[in-house]
Order: C-alpha cells, then sequence, then structure tokens
C-alpha cells in the first residue's frame, strides 16, 4: 500500500503536468489558467452544496438517534472530491467531479463493502456468507443475585 501511495505522489504530479503543457499549447496559457480557475470554483461551489444537504442528513439522522453511517461516507468523498477539485489539474478536476456523482460513489461503497468483506472479515454484525445479522438481547436476573442459573452455569 505504501508503495502505492508513493507511486501515485509522483505519477499524478508528472501526468498533470504533461496534460498541463498540451491543453496550453493546444489553447495557449490565459486559457489554459482560466479553465483551471472556472473547475476550481465550479467545484467548489458544488461540493458546498452537497456537502451542506449532507450536513442536513446527519442532523436529522442524529435526531433519530440514527448512526449517519451514510451520510458520513458521502461527506468523506465529498471532502476528497474538493480536495482534488482545488488541486490544480485537469486529471485530478475529471476525478473530482467523478466523486460528486452519488451514483459513482454508492458503487464504489458496495465495491469496497465486497472487497473488505471478501478478504477474510467475519467479525461484528455479518454471518460468515457475508449477510448482516441482527439480534436483540434481554437482561434476565439471576435466582440469587451473583449466581447464574442452572443451564448457563458453566460449572455444572
Amino acid at each position: 500500500m505504501l508503495k502505492l501511495l508513493f507511486s501515485l505522489f509522483i505519477a499524478v504530479p508528472i501526468a498533470e503536468i504533461v496534460v498541463l503543457v498540451q491543453v496550453g499549447s493546444m489553447v495557449g496559457l490565459a486559457a489554459t489558467l482560466a479553465l483551471i480557475l472556472l473547475t476550481a470554483v465550479l467545484g467548489a461551489v458544488l461540493v458546498r452544496r452537497q456537502g451542506l444537504a449532507r450536513l442536513q442528513q446527519m442532523q436529522a439522522a442524529l435526531s433519530r438517534g440514527q448512526l449517519p453511517a451514510e451520510a458520513l461516507y458521502h461527506a468523506g468523498c465529498l471532502l476528497f472530491a474538493g480536495a482534488l477539485l482545488l488541486t490544480p489539474g485537469f486529471l485530478t478536476d475529471t476525478f473530482g467531479f467523478v466523486l460528486l456523482s452519488p451514483w459513482v460513489r454508492e458503487r464504489a461503497a458496495k465495491w469496497l463493502l465486497q472487497r473488505w468483506l471478501g478478504q477474510g472479515h467475519r467479525g461484528g454484525s455479518f454471518a460468515a456468507d457475508g449477510t448482516a445479522l441482527d439480534a436483540e438481547f434481554h437482561e434476565v436476573a439471576t435466582p440469587s443475585g451473583d449466581e447464574l442459573p442452572p443451564r448457563l452455569d458453566k460449572r455444572s
């Protein structure tokens, strides 16, 4: 994983420079800079709009006493998309705009969950086949206070 990140930190800036030079040679320096600025401003507006909607979803879920896991995932993706859109370059802008699509984020979440569950994670509330389990429990008072009932006592 560390090698992958290191490779990305080297490959992405090089690819961005190549694309910027090619676009600059086709449309000129001023137009290239204007396009970079336009994508940053447009991206910031879109991320802000979608982010505020996700914030409202989180607040609504919390007010109902629920964990806003889905809204948190989407908010994290939007934060990452915003970082990509504010980074100068057309490749990062492309990936940032792609992440703004809820459809893409949902597909990525499904892929990540299948990959995570498929690599041997069998803890928590998942069965061996990856399906979610749901259960309830009720505390039962013991007859004499600190002694377990005979059917649950492992010493008998």
